[in-house]
């Protein structure tokens, strides 16, 4: 178990936290995410990595939270902004999931490395979220 006496790696936290989670001891892996998030506010990885849990756990706000508070820390990393919108979609969150891929491609134009294509995949999701609705 972590204590407060150990260095500060925020890494060694994380890789240990993935480990505990992939190993199906979430709730070691959530204790672990809650500390580190104590003592390394801020943190992208962390929050990703929080978020990751929380929707494995059912906690849907909470991971939308937690990847909110990744991108806000870092805007130049958009993988928790995918895993958002693909969780609204699996949700069956249409309008959530089709703002948060409008999101995503408007990050791509925005960016300076836009690359031709990058927005097919969130493009796809939209039109296919768009006509399922008019559907509905």
């Amino acid at each position: 178990r972590m204590t407060a006496a150990e260095p500060d790696n925020w890494w060694a936290v994380y890789l240990l936290a993935l480990s505990h989670m992939q190993a199906g001891d979430k709730g070691e892996a959530g204790r672990l995410l809650r500390g580190a998030l104590k003592r390394f506010p801020g943190n992208f990885y962390l929050y990703t990595l929080a978020g990751d849990l929380a929707e494995g756990a059912g906690a849907y706000e909470s991971a939308l939270s937690y990847w909110e508070k990744a991108y806000a820390d870092n805007p130049r990393q958009i993988a928790c902004l995918y895993n958002g919108a693909a969780m609204l979609e699996r949700l069956g969150r249409r309008r959530e999931a089709v703002e948060m891929w409008r999101r995503i491609v408007d990050w791509h134009h925005a960016n300076e490395l836009f690359r031709e294509g990058e927005t097919d995949m969130p493009l796809q999701h939209i039109r296919r979220l768009l006509a399922g609705e008019e559907k509905a």
